[in-house]
């Protein structure tokens, strides 16, 4: 036993090897937001900052320049319009706003994913 080292010495001569570069490498901030494009702002004309007052009367004007009575001739226009209304949805309420702005999801389908299964892991296991 007198001959075994200290396993933090063991460790430390590891890690020691690594460089800066690796390190940085497998470092994850999960302070910073996910990289999108912002979509939802775009289809209602408006800046990330927008305030909420801004947001509705973007989504006013685009509603109706979209809407499908003022473009019968635009084979798209309900989508078009289907599109404005669900960026309109999303930053209009402040916490989906939120959510939508750190991750780029639209729905929360994959939070109650989540929920299900851990309620099904807990069932199953505890």
């Amino acid at each position: 036993l007198a001959n075994m080292s200290d396993p933090k010495d063991q460790y430390e001569d590891i890690n020691s090897n690594d460089s800066a570069e690796e390190e940085e490498k497998d470092h994850i901030d999960l302070t910073k937001p996910k990289d999108h494009d912002f979509e939802l702002y775009t289809r209602l004309g408006v800046e990330k900052n927008a305030t909420s007052s801004q947001i509705k009367k973007a989504y006013r004007l685009a509603s109706l320049r979209v809407h499908p009575d003022k473009n019968p001739d635009d084979p798209e226009a309900d989508a078009k319009f289907q599109k404005v209304n669900e960026a309109y949805v999303i930053l209009s309420d402040e916490n989906k706003r939120k959510r939508y702005d750190l991750t780029g999801e639209i729905d929360d389908d994959g939070l109650d994913d989540l929920v299900n299964k851990c309620r099904f892991f807990y069932k199953e296991f505890c």
